[in-house]
Formats: structure tokens, C-alpha cells, sequence
């Protein structure tokens, strides 16, 4: 039977999205949905006026076809134009800001969708322009250049993502601006090709370069001046989700692994400021800039790059940039064995070390060389197994506990498998996750120790803090517990949230704060865990509107953590003053209407001093005694 041929045509594809979608989201959730619809309906409508059609859309981002180059960039004009009306209505930090990339080329139809390197081309191009601007492709320049009367910059070859050629790239220029002259990067002239060429083979034979792009042109410096948030005075970096280049989806799991890893990692080293997995995944996917990433989250250094697993060997590629300058600190291939995945790991983190002059203790050192299993296969079920535990939900949580188990049947000595055990355990029974295997209260402190005894393990530090605080009641074992794992991890969010947590308990509110600004600070994307240690923090020091809007925004994120926030928000808003809405919520609880008595038992205070305002505002709130 002849093989199905693929229909393909030339296409014009305009690709659009927001600029720190994930901010605005993490601000005010409701708000930056109700702003995206109005400004979609508006792109939406423009898009048919010019005789396009959207193909794709998911989140905030938008993909269209145009029949000509000269409608699409038409159409980007009149977007950006309205746009930028409707955002003058707004306060500025509640602006959305869209870009826009457009690219002519060969794409896949296969039904209503296209795909293929004309698709992808433009939406490459969409994170190299400007906030409020448009870029295009050569391609869509030569149709347009003589077309319509307005200017464009030459920004010359653009190496993008995932894009094995670099692109000749265009900026649209503001209305009133004239044509700019093209940059320096790009080939005119013969001579340069040989030139090129013999430092090429320079470099080589010295070997002083291991991954050399003379195509790239320099990455637009940062600025930080108009940021809301300030750097670090240690040096500050956000690691990307690697990119997956195997070409088997299978391998998600091993390249966000790799990732988790190394920021873990790095968050050890006390002379890093290492921002979160949390914050950086919400870029996982996304068209975004060195410049962008710095200016969003704060943070002086990106390192972003790829892996590739295949045939028992990992590659991987990457590079460090200073944002601040837009250079490039270091930038290498390297290739291993998969079973030595560990050491290459070990390679990364010191070559970040080393770049940003950090010192290490003695300690620091050990760490990042103590290889905590050399059993690939192992490794490989934990970090399935953590892909499964973030989830919180019964049946991830089940697959998770049966891939640790795993883990730790191929290599008993893995503390890292025990320590994931002995969370997901803990998860079960905190969060009432269920699952056909049910712990005894002891079971997860056992598996803790195990983990401490074969390498000690700041999360199984952790879960010994959560349960003498939550189960022996006794607060100054479990602030010891918590503080022994920031000692191990002083960077890592999950880390200090338990370390913020039991320090409210402990009637330490202003320290417990302290430490809750600093997860903030880290995570400027955090999920729903973090807005409860945030908002408990805020209740501890008297900042009950504060504790409102923490409370809300896990209201927003996990409704159905009832448990966790209903009666905390009930006693914030009560605190704070707004008793109809206190109250108000209160008749919503329905099945879960504890009284006072209740509701005390549930809060393993030392100080009864402490309990009292939570109490109190559950009383005010309309709880009976």
C-alpha cells in the first residue's frame, strides 16, 4: 500500500503572545484572564479583517495564517496599535504587553493545523522582538519591503531555538522611525567567509572552544532599573527547563530530571541565588529572551541549553550568559555515557561555579561530588517518580510510591529514593490522597532516617520536622529538624517553607516572615504550598491583609484543598476587619464546620498567645465554640 503523502503548502504564519504572562498570573489570576479574553477577541478580530485565520492557540500565545506576508504584517501593525490604546486605559502593572513574529514558509496541513519549520520559525521569531513589537523573517521581508511604507531594522542572523539554520530577522520600526541600517553580523562581503573560516580552525587546534556560534549575534542586554524585583548581592541566576532534543517525548521525564537536578544543586551553594523550579518551569515551552527571563524575575545570569539522550549517551549543550551585558560567560557540548550522567552534572554545576567566581566551604565541595547512586535505572524511576509527587492527587501519588520502591530495590543504598518515599507517604496521609497502599503514622519516619543515615537529605530532614511538630507536638525538635535541613539546602524553596512553617508554631512570627520573603524572592511564581506558608507567615506578624490575599490566591489555585485555607481565610478576613466576608464564607463550609474546640486541637502551637488572634477570628467569622 503507497505511503499517505503529506499535503504541505507556502504559508504566511503570524505568532503572537504575552510578555511575563506567568507574572501577571501570579499577581492576579482573575484579572489577567479577564484582560487576556478582552485583548483575544480583539487579535482574534483583526486577524479574519486581514484575511487570516487563528490555527492554534494555548494559554496566552496565538498562532494564524495568512494568505500573503503583506495582510500578516498588516495585521501585527493594527494589533500593537490597538493594543497599545487599550493599555494606556490600564495601570502600568496591570498592562499586557503582546509580540509578534511572522515568518513565509513551507508548512504541514493536516486537517484544520499546520506544522512544521514555518510554524516554528515565526514563533522563534515572536521571542526575539521587542515587548509591543514585531519581528519577521527574510522571507516575509522580501514580499513586504517595497509594499507598504513603513521602516524596518536589519537585526541580522538570528540563531533561535530548536532552528537549525539562524534567521535573517527584521524588526518592524515604530510609526515615524525610518529604515535602519543592517547590523554588523550580518555576511556582505567574500572575505569574510575564509576569514571566518581560518579562526574557525585556529580555535580548534588550540582547543579553546568547545561549542563556537560566529552566527549569534550578541543577546540584548538587560535592565534592571525599572524592575520590581531588586538583584541579589550574590551572584543570581535562573537555570531554563533544558530543551528536549531526543526526538522521544518518553524522555520529558529525564530532561526536566536534569533540570530539577541541577538546580537542586546549585540552591546548596550559599554563595548562590538560585531562583526556583517553580518560577523557571513556567518558561518550559515558551518563546522567550535572555533579556526578558533577567528582567521578569531578577535575576543577573541565564543559563538555558538542551539534552539529548539516545543510544546510552547523553549530550548535553549549554551555555551561561551575563544578562547585564548580553555576553556569553561560557558555552560547551558536553557528551557521556548515561551512567555517567552524575559526573556530568558535577561538570555543569562547576562550570557555573567557576564562571560567577563562587567560593566553595569544604562541605560544598563534598556535595556537589557525592554521587548518591551509580545505578542509572534508579535514577531514572526517581525522577519519574517526581514528575508523579508534584501532582498531589491519589493516583500519581500511587505510581509515584511504586516507582520509588523500585528504585530502591535495584539500589538499597539510594537515600534520595528512600527520602521520595518517605514523602510520599507523608503527602498520602497529609493531603488525604488515599491509594490502595495506606503508611502507619511511622512508616514515612522510618524511611527518613533510613535516608539521613545513607546520606543525609535535606527533604528527609523535612519530613522528621513535619511530624515531631504535627504529630509530637514537640516544636523545638521539629525547628531543630528544619533548621538542619536550610544548613543543607539554604536556597531550596520546599526547604524553607517547612522552615517558615514550623517557626510560626514555634512563636518565632518575625523570623518565620524573614524567611517566607526569601521563598518569595526565589519563586516569584509559586504555587498553591507557598501561598499557605506566605499567608500563616502574614497572620503570625499581624498582617492580616496580607494573609487575605495569600489565603485567596490558594483559594484561586487549589479549591479544593478545603481543609487547608477555607478556616485560616475565614479568621484573616475576620482579623482584617471585613467580617461579611468572614462570615459569608463561613456559611459556605457546609460538611466541614468545625467549632473553636476542634479547630484549636488541629494547631500544634507552643504559645497559647499565638493561637489566640486564629481563634479568635474564627470566632468573629461565626464558628461556634
Amino acid at each position: 500500500m503507497a505511503e499517505e503523502r503529506v499535503q504541505r503548502r507556502l504559508a504566511a504564519i503570524l505568532a503572537a503572545d504575552v510578555v511575563g504572562y506567568s507574572r501577571l498570573m501570579s499577581v492576579n489570576e482573575e484579572s489577567t484572564l479577564r484582560t487576556l479574553k478582552s485583548y483575544r477577541e480583539i487579535i482574534d478580530r483583526l486577524i479574519v479583517r486581514h484575511d487570516g485565520r487563528v490555527f492554534s492557540t494555548g494559554g496566552d500565545s496565538v498562532l494564524a495564517e495568512h494568505g500573503s506576508a503583506v495582510e500578516a504584517v498588516r495585521c501585527a501593525i493594527a494589533i500593537q496599535e490597538e493594543l497599545r490604546v487599550r493599555n494606556a486605559e490600564l495601570v502600568e502593572d496591570r498592562r499586557m504587553h503582546f509580540r509578534i513574529g511572522i515568518n513565509v514558509g513551507d508548512v504541514m496541513v493536516e486537517g484544520e493545523d499546520l506544522f512544521g519549520d514555518g510554524v516554528n520559525v515565526a514563533a522563534r521569531l515572536e521571542g526575539v522582538a521587542e515587548p509591543d513589537g514585531i519581528c519577521i523573517a527574510g522571507s516575509a521581508f522580501d514580499q513586504v519591503k517595497n509594499k507598504l511604507s513603513i521602516g524596518f531594522e536589519d537585526i541580522g542572523l538570528q540563531q533561535v531555538k530548536n532552528i537549525a539554520e539562524p534567521v535573517h530577522s527584521y524588526r518592524v520600526m515604530p510609526e515615524g522611525q525610518q529604515a535602519i541600517a543592517p547590523v554588523r553580523n550580518k555576511v556582505r562581503s567574500h572575505w569574510r567567509v575564509p576569514a571566518i573560516a581560518v579562526a574557525f580552525l585556529v580555535l580548534i587546534g588550540a582547543g579553546g572552544v568547545a561549542w563556537w556560534r560566529p552566527w549569534v549575534s550578541d543577546v540584548k542586554p538587560a535592565s534592571f532599573d525599572k524592575t520590581a524585583l531588586t538583584l541579589s548581592d550574590k551572584p543570581s541566576i535562573a537555570v531554563l527547563p533544558f530543551t528536549n532534543m531526543s526526538g522521544d517525548k518518553e524522555q520529558k521525564y529525564f530532561v526536566d530530571g536534569m533540570t530539577d537536578d541541577l538546580i537542586t544543586r546549585l540552591s546548596k551553594l550559599r554563595g548562590l541565588f538560585v531562583i526556583a523550579r517553580n518560577t523557571v518551569f513556567t518558561y518550559k515551552g515558551a518563546s522567550v529572551t535572555v533579556k526578558q527571563v533577567a528582567e521578569e524575575i531578577g535575576v543577573r545570569y541565564v543559563l538555558e541549553g538542551s539534552v539529548r539522550r539516545a543510544d546510552g549517551v547523553v549530550r548535553v549543550n549549554a551555555q551561561l550568559i551575563d544578562a547585564a551585558t548580553g555576553g556569553h560567560l561560557w558555552a560547551e557540548i558536553f557528551d557521556r555515557d548515561d551512567k555517567n550522567v552524575f559526573k556530568l552534572q558535577d561538570e555543569v554545576a562547576m562550570k557555573i561555579v567557576e564562571a560567577l567566581a563562587v567560593q566553595l566551604t569544604g562541605t560544598e565541595k563534598k556535595q556537589l561530588n557525592t554521587q548518591r547512586t551509580q545505578n542509572i535505572e534508579a535514577y531514572d524511576l526517581v525522577m519519574r517518580a517526581r514528575q508523579f509527587v508534584r501532582e498531589k492527587t491519589p493516583g500519581p501519588n500511587s505510581k509515584a510510591l511504586a516507582l520509588f520502591e523500585r528504585a530502591i530495590a535495584l539500589d538499597p543504598n539510594y537515600p534520595d529514593a528512600y527520602a521520595g518515599l518517605a514523602l510520599t507517604y507523608w503527602l498520602q496521609a497529609r493531603f488525604y490522597l488515599g491509594g490502595a497502599k495506606r503508611a502507619s503514622r511511622q512508616l514515612p519516619i522510618d524511611l527518613a532516617n533510613k535516608s539521613i543515615a545513607l546520606g543525609d537529605n535535606p527533604i528527609a530532614r523535612c519530613i522528621l520536622a513535619a511530624y515531631f511538630l504535627h504529630y509530637r507536638r514537640n516544636q523545638n525538635e521539629a525547628l531543630a529538624e528544619a533548621r538542619r535541613a536550610a544548613a543543607l539546602a539554604p536556597h531550596d524553596v520546599f526547604v524553607l517553607g517547612y522552615l517558615s512553617w514550623v517557626l510560626v508554631y514555634a512563636g518565632k512570627g518575625a523570623e518565620a516572615l524573614g524567611v517566607a520573603k526569601e521563598m518569595m524572592r526565589l519563586d516569584p511564581a509559586p504555587p498553591a504550598d507557598s501561598y499557605l506558608v506566605y499567608g500563616r507567615a502574614y497572620f503570625a506578624n499581624g498582617e492580616f491583609d496580607k494573609a487575605v490575599e495569600a489565603f485567596e490566591m490558594v483559594a484561586r489555585l487549589k479549591p479544593q484543598w478545603v481543609i487547608q485555607w477555607r478556616f485560616w481565610l475565614a479568621s484573616s478576613y475576620a482579623n482584617a476587619g471585613r467580617i461579611d466576608d468572614a462570615r459569608s464564607l463561613t456559611s459556605k463550609m457546609g460538611g466541614y464546620n468545625l467549632n473553636i474546640v476542634s479547630a484549636a486541637i488541629r494547631e500544634p502551637y507552643l504559645h497559647e498567645r499565638d493561637l489566640e488572634p486564629f481563634l479568635d477570628g474564627l470566632r468573629k467569622a461565626g464558628f461556634s465554640e
